[in-house]
């Protein structure tokens, strides 16, 4: 039960962490709109383990989507029983993306100061800037991206690592709940390979240890396994639970 919790805390927690710019509640479930830049927030999600009329639920979310111009996307954690699942699949939902949450009780993680890093309050220009240039996106996806992280309400902390006066790594962390969420960590390609990731991943993980954090997740591809490595040996260790998309085929909407 106390884990069953835990994984609905850090649902939460993730959420707070990558808001999306709008949201329509129904029936336990949450349809999260962000103007495409990535499925989690452009896919519906559940909130609870148990919740009402399956399709009546799908049914809803579809309406939505199309409203929007949206393909229709439901994000379906491990968390919940299976039979929602097996009704898109049904209907011809195609899966896409699984991905892992991983956890782990913050006192075994490693964590460690550097004087490289800088800490910022708020995301400043240029730490939006060279986010925007390592992560490839368009103008209109930078300016997406800038509204969902300038969207964050709970406290964060925005890392630049400096190596030779260049910025060499990017990343962001909540705090909430208790718990620390590590997002976006993304290393300048002519610095990977250097251990660039690990400092920030530490770095953030002694700045939640002072501030409270007992636990820390983040989010990962299952099929990235560079970064399950570098996430390993930091000390998350743990797959707490799993999730994947469904996705309906554009042709049928």
């Amino acid at each position: 039960m106390q884990q069953k919790a835990l994984a609905w805390r850090i649902e939460d927690v993730c959420f707070n962490s990558w808001p999306a710019l709008k949201e329509v509640f129904y029936a336990g479930w949450v349809a999260r709109f962000g103007e495409g830049l990535n499925r989690r927030t452009d896919s519906a999600n559940p909130l609870q383990a148990e919740f009402g009329n399956i399709d009546a639920i799908v049914e809803t979310c579809e309406v939505l989507y199309l409203s929007q111009g949206r393909q229709s996307v439901f994000r379906i954690p491990s968390l919940i029983d299976g039979a929602i699942e097996k009704r898109l699949l049904n209907s011809g939902y195609v899966p896409n993306l699984p991905s892992l949450v991983l956890y782990a009780d913050i006192k075994d993680a490693a964590a460690e100061k550097n004087k490289d890093i800088i800490l910022l309050t708020a995301p400043s220009p240029e730490w939006f800037e060279a986010m925007s240039i390592l992560q490839n996106h368009t103008e209109q996806e930078g300016a997406t991206y800038r509204r969902i992280v300038g969207a964050i309400v709970i406290r964060a902390g925005y890392a630049i690592l400096r190596l030779d006066g260049q910025i060499a790594a990017l990343a962001y962390a909540t705090l909430s709940d208790g718990l620390l969420c590590i997002e976006s960590v993304i290393t300048t390609p002519s610095f990977r390979g250097k251990g660039c990731g690990r400092r920030l991943l530490t770095y953030l993980i002694a700045w939640g240890k002072v501030n409270g954090a007992k636990g820390v997740c983040l989010q990962v591809a299952e099929t990235n396994e560079a970064a399950r490595t570098l996430y390993k040996n930091v000390g998350l260790k743990t797959s707490f639970y799993r999730y994947q998309y469904l996705c309906k085929p554009l042709s049928n909407e």
